[in-house]
């Protein structure tokens, strides 16, 4: 029987849309030296957070097995914010896409790098193990750069693009896993086995009003290629 998934509830989705300026023009009167060493002092340390947030760490712990041929391809991941928490990449030092792509974690500016993780495939009738390293991509968008070097060696980019619904709902993080994970070699589709993912509460890269003694529940949406959908859950907690 296929697994119910359930849109977060109105009352954890309600969120502000992440600012594209932290802070206001420099003073008429200050010089265009301060200005630059101001703009340096933002991306050596990233953005502050508006009055009353706080950052905010994530994480997420998904095991799915046991491994074996008949598991199904992951094609989505999305992940489902509650209300008060935003992405504020877009103030943060980006990451290119392509470049990441290219050549590797080099090409990301300092200041760019906001979680890390592992994962688990299922490939060639054996596990597949992936390192994942995140990145604030364009428009405050999530890169996951994943690498593997047996049975099969890879190197790519899952990008996570950043939507507004509006309310009731929260902002949504939808990765689409590219075709070099779902399939690594002709004919042979990989799938996934666990996941565990941490996003980095010192980076920034979401923020809060919402902050509360208990840590905030967070959803997860795995979608696969046969149409099977499964729900997850997660936690956020305010640093």
């Amino acid at each position: 029987m296929k697994p119910m998934f359930r849109r977060p509830t109105a009352g954890s989705a309600s969120l502000a849309l992440a600012l594209l300026v932290l802070f206001g023009p420099s003073a008429l009167t200050a010089s265009a030296h301060a200005a630059s060493h101001k703009r340096a002092r933002q991306a050596k340390h990233g953005a502050h957070a508006s009055k009353g947030e706080k950052h905010v760490e994530g994480s997420l712990d998904y095991e799915l097995s046991p491994a074996g041929s008949s598991l199904p391809a992951t094609q989505t991941i999305t992940l489902f914010l509650p209300g008060g928490v935003r992405v504020a990449g877009a103030s943060m030092p980006k990451c290119n896409p392509q470049a990441l792509e290219k050549s590797g974690p080099a090409a990301c500016p300092k200041g760019s790098s906001i979680g890390s993780g592992t994962a688990t495939g299922w490939t060639l009738g054996q596990l597949w193990p992936l390192t994942l390293t995140l990145y604030n991509g364009p428009g405050g968008s999530l890169l996951s750069y994943v690498t593997a070097t047996s049975p099969v060696k890879i190197e790519t980019v899952v990008e996570g693009h950043v939507t507004s619904p509006g309310n009731p709902y929260g902002e949504e993080i939808a990765n689409t896993i590219p075709q070099g994970l779902l399939e690594p070699l002709p004919g042979d589709t990989a799938q996934t086995v666990n996941l565990r993912v941490q996003v980095s509460g010192r980076s920034g890269w979401l923020r809060s009003t919402n902050c509360a003694p208990h840590a905030l529940a967070v959803n997860f949406k795995f979608s696969y290629t046969n149409g099977q959908t499964i729900a997850i859950g997660g936690n956020l907690n305010c640093v």
